[in-house]
Formats: structure tokens, C-alpha cells, sequence
């Protein structure tokens, strides 16, 4: 079986179902049987030839740079005086 390694971007996990973006936009939905994946992480996934998940590893050190960017992005728009 012939898979493409891809990073993908966490959306949003909804029943059991995770739903994520390449950097090229495409959207991949698969089953979280990790129930460590949430909602900003960024994964290495392997896809197969049917473009469909077939395993994540969550870049971990990566995610916290993600998230913290994301806090100080609301906080200066919190904190600016109008």
C-alpha cells in the first residue's frame, strides 16, 4: 500500500470525528481513535492512494507554538483601546 506523508491542521473534533485541512486546503475527515487529538493540533498523517487517512502522529511542539500564536493574537485584539 503507497501513502503520502501530509501535514494536516486540526478544524474541529465533532463526534468521535476528526476534520482536518492540508496547506493546500483539502479537507480530510477521519475517525479519532485517539482521543489525544484536539482541536488545533497539527499532525503528520499518513494518506493512501484512496486519499483517505491511515494513521496521525501529533506534532506536539509544533501545536504549542500554534496555540500560543493563537492566544497572543486574541489578546492583542482584546487589548487594543479604541
Amino acid at each position: 500500500m503507497n501513502t503520502e506523508t501530509k501535514k494536516l491542521y486540526v478544524d474541529r473534533v465533532e463526534d468521535g470525528v476528526i476534520i482536518a485541512y492540508s496547506i493546500e486546503k483539502t479537507e480530510y475527515i477521519f475517525s479519532n481513535e485517539d482521543s489525544n487529538i484536539h482541536e488545533n493540533d497539527i499532525l503528520i498523517a499518513n494518506i493512501n492512494e484512496n486519499n483517505e487517512v491511515v494513521s496521525v502522529i501529533v506534532l506536539q511542539e509544533e501545536t504549542t507554538k500554534r496555540i500560543n500564536t493563537l492566544k497572543n493574537r486574541v489578546k492583542k485584539l482584546f487589548n487594543k483601546r479604541g
